[in-house]
């Protein structure tokens, strides 16, 4: 071999040892990813056994105590409901329904600035204002002025003349004179003014006057004392011609100062509120008459709001009932008076009751308010509870039959214990951050609800256990289901505890339509290209109601979280849609400045007019002290 023959082989050996170090480390490489990969699984998987031991050995633990005591268990588990639901009611049970505590984030400057005019200011507290609109559902009530200003009228003398408003009115810091009884009374604001609040000059005037005098009347500036007509107070989207007279107007408008007089105050209110709504109720009923009468009082969202408390409380029974019937006949009902399970059916939803009753006792007891909101729990309770009631039950069926009830507890347990602890412990977590919302109506449910959850866990690996072990020794003495009083007929002579248990598979339910339509549609979902429809189908829904989710607005109607029908709601859609104004009547009040500073003073200017000038400000304010003096 050549010189240069001898240089190229010793070359392409060390080509060749280079390449198979290369080969030799990615190998290694491969092999410590690897390794490293493994051991990070085998220390997850470690982890997640550290974990769950302690988690499964409590939760079998307290099961097994269950199972070997039931009757103990199921008395216990009642009393305590009770016990404390009893105990909370009577100590610091109550009932929010202020709207203005119940949707405003807190903190909030607004609730802290209206305590400060409320408590500190001096200020003389404002009236209670009791509103009522008469209109013709959209219609120029102007066109009918003189018919529709008789029901003014008499709207105004049904409400000023419940007991008890002469004497409130008495008290009032916002006053007028009172022509008839020559006294001062409540201050109105009405059309009415125009004929001194007198129906009956009103009614020497239109048997003389036709409807164009009365028109003529209402579009004066001035009512006849001199006093300035504002007549958005009056009248709503209201219209002049060039001469100024009043041509048409979609509402007359009656605003009545009722002074803030305690429980006096409270109980005049309700009285207007319920002789008005008759009133209300006979004029929908003529049928002759296109005038709808609306009204609207301080205390009109509690009482709605307490409404529909009262209305929502038989739902729940409702709901009890058809869960139960439910539970009862679709899930553990069999045809044989002993192995039929409808008993223990009824017990998994009662299980889930008391777990509510014992959470609504112990909110009650720590002082959690109780809204309109926190009866969504029970609704959310029976769904939850009852799938862990099923999970257990199913599992429970599916161990060894010849075992003792103690011991197919103890397997059932370790079986499904974990999971159902797992999905409690989620569902508790994700309302317990809901707790941390600064919308009071909205932490207070989920204050309510995430205990309450917490706590059917523990009905369920307790009362409901210990209903299935006292079912087990029911049926082992053969005592009918639903009438464990009476036995059933013996079984079979000589019948072995393997018989008996292979005469309660016997009664398994065969196989129906749905469990077949379930197995043909597994299948087909197996499909290659049935699943890459689906993943395509999926996606685009993820990507349409991803874009659908960017166009949401935020807003809040108040209106929508009152029951329905509610004659608050009518009012103040009407109130919008006649008058287009709206319920927030916004006031600005200047506090800790030098007022009489002329460089303060154009900054108060400045701030109002700033304020003016909002898209969702229609008009400069009826009021302001340092605009009037200059």
């Amino acid at each position: 071999m050549s010189r240069l023959e001898a240089d190229d082989v010793e070359k392409m050996a060390t080509v060749y040892d280079t390449k198979d170090q290369l080969k030799s480390t990615r190998v290694d490489e491969v092999l410590v990813s690897e390794n490293e990969a493994a051991s990070f699984s085998r220390a997850w998987t470690s982890g997640l056994v550290k974990v769950r031991k302690p988690v499964s050995k409590a939760v079998v633990f307290t099961s097994d105590i269950a199972a070997k005591n039931p009757k103990t268990s199921v008395i216990l588990g009642i009393a305590m409901a009770l016990v404390l639901l009893v105990i909370g009611v009577f100590t610091n049970f109550s009932v929010e329904v202020d709207r203005d505590v119940l949707w405003t984030p807190t903190p909030s400057a607004v609730l802290s600035h209206g305590g400060w005019l409320a408590d500190d200011s001096g200020f003389p507290s404002p009236p209670r204002w009791f509103m009522m609109t008469v209109h013709a559902d959209g219609q120029n009530v102007i066109s009918l002025a003189d018919e529709g200003i008789e029901r003014v009228f008499k709207a105004l003398d049904v409400a000023v003349n419940v007991d008890g408003y002469s004497e409130v009115c008495k008290e009032a810091t916002i006053t007028m004179q009172d022509n008839e009884k020559g006294e001062t009374t409540c201050r109105i604001h009405s059309v009415t003014r125009f004929w001194n609040y007198t129906q009956e000059s009103f009614g020497t005037q239109l048997s003389n006057w036709e409807n164009s005098d009365v028109i003529e009347r209402v579009s004066a500036l001035e009512y006849p004392d001199g006093t300035p007509v504002d007549e958005m107070q009056i009248m709503g989207n209201v219209k002049r011609d060039a001469v100024g007279k009043v041509v048409s107007a979609q509402t007359f408008i009656i605003n009545i100062a009722i002074p803030e007089v305690e429980d006096k105050a409270l109980a005049v209110e309700e009285r207007m509120l319920d002789i008005l709504l008759d009133l209300q109720d006979q004029w929908d009923k003529d049928t002759g008459n296109v005038f709808r009468l609306e009204l609207f009082g301080k205390r009109s969202f509690d009482d709605e709001f307490n409404r529909a408390i009262i209305a929502d409380i038989p739902l729940v029974p409702l709901i009890f009932i058809v869960m139960s019937l439910f539970t009862c006949f679709i899930v553990f009902y069999k045809r044989d008076w002993v192995y039929s399970r409808c008993m223990l059916g009824f017990g998994a939803v009662c299980s889930v009751l008391f777990s509510i009753i014992f959470g609504y006792g112990l909110l009650f007891i720590i002082g959690v308010p109780f809204t309109s909101m926190t009866q969504v729990v029970p609704f959310v309770m029976f769904g939850i509870g009852l799938d862990d009631a099923f999970i257990i039950w199913g599992a429970y069926e599916r161990t060894d039959h010849s075992k003792t009830p103690e011991e197919r507890i103890h397997i059932t347990m370790e079986e499904v214990g974990v999971s159902i602890f797992v999905t409690t412990l989620t569902s508790v977590v994700a309302f317990s951050l809901g707790s941390t919302s600064s919308i009071p109506a909205v932490y207070w449910l989920c204050a309510y609800t995430a205990p309450t959850i917490a706590l059917d866990f523990v009905y369920q690996i307790t009362f409901f256990v210990a209903l299935i072990v006292q079912d087990e020794r029911r049926v082992a003495e053969r005592k009918r289901d639903c009438c464990t009083c009476f036995a059933a007929p013996a079984g079979r002579d000589g019948a072995t505890a393997e018989d008996e248990v292979e005469e309660e598979e016997e009664l398994k339910p065969e196989e129906n339509v749905l469990d077949r339509f379930m197995v043909w549609f597994s299948d087909f979902l197996m499909i290659p290209a049935v699943k890459v429809l689906v993943l395509v189908v999926f996606f685009g829904m993820f990507g349409g109601l991803a874009y659908s989710a960017s166009l949401l607005e935020q807003r809040f109607d108040f209106t929508d979280v009152l029951p329905s029908p509610s004659y608050v709601g009518e009012f103040w859609d009407a109130f919008a849609s006649f008058t287009g104004g709206s319920a927030v009547a916004p006031f600005i009040v200047f506090r800790d400045v030098d007022q009489g500073d002329l460089v303060v003073q154009q900054q108060m200017i400045d701030y109002v007019n700033a304020i003016v000038a909002l898209d969702q400000v229609d008009s400069p304010p009826e009021f302001f002290w340092l605009r009037d003096f200059q």
